[in-house]
């Protein structure tokens, strides 16, 4: 009848777990609420020409939440969306390059094209284990128009044609106040006002 307590130990009741449920429950329609839709996994490797095992490593690599349900695996087309660059509808881009085309073009090596793509959302999509990027968007952002206008110089070309360090040419850019464009990684400078303020620098 009695409740007994042994030497040394404290009797402490024990908390009902019931306590727990209600965080529980909202913390698992928080989830839910969060990610509503899914693609099945046929439909990623359909839509991406991806192949299963590839898929599931990617996902696990890149925290994309999957779901389970009767044995298959769904994937939350938002963030699928989001690791494969089709925030836009990457139906309507007709013009794509490939990973070596985009190194030929820009000059960009593959790591450095997968974080600028990254940072800069460019579209790219996977077809039979090859990715293409966007030609239009990479065009947009590294304006090769630009690169190769004759209006413009790049600080490699001041550099040889006046003998400056790249120091000296950003310090009379600044001063002088030299129109600059940033086109990528390279910065154009107005031909016009560069040989001008060279020309006032030899007399």
């Amino acid at each position: 009848p009695y409740h007994r307590i042994l030497p040394g130990k404290t009797s402490t009741p024990r908390k009902s777990s019931s306590s727990s449920l209600p965080a529980k429950r909202e913390k698992r329609e928080k989830e839910s609420e969060e990610v509503l839709d899914f693609y099945s996994g046929e439909e990623v490797m359909s839509l991406f020409k991806v192949k299963q095992s590839w898929l599931y490593t990617s996902a696990k690599r890149n925290h994309i939440p999957i779901c389970r349900i009767a044995g298959k695996n769904y994937y939350s087309k938002k963030h699928i969306d989001e690791f494969f660059g089709v925030a836009v509808d990457i139906s309507e881009i007709t013009d794509w390059l490939l990973t070596e085309e985009v190194e030929e073009l820009f000059g960009m090596k593959p790591t450095a094209l997968r974080a600028y793509t990254y940072r800069h959302k460019i579209p790219t999509k996977r077809e039979y284990g090859r990715t293409y990027y966007s030609k239009s968007h990479l065009n947009e952002l590294r304006r090769t128009d630009l690169v190769n206008d004759e209006r413009y110089y790049t600080v490699e070309q001041v550099q040889q044609i006046y003998g400056l360090s790249s120091a000296n040419i950003c310090h009379i850019v600044k001063v002088k106040h030299i129109e600059k464009i940033k086109v990528g990684v390279k910065n154009l400078l107005l031909r016009s006002d560069v040989e001008r303020v060279m020309a006032e620098r030899n007399k």
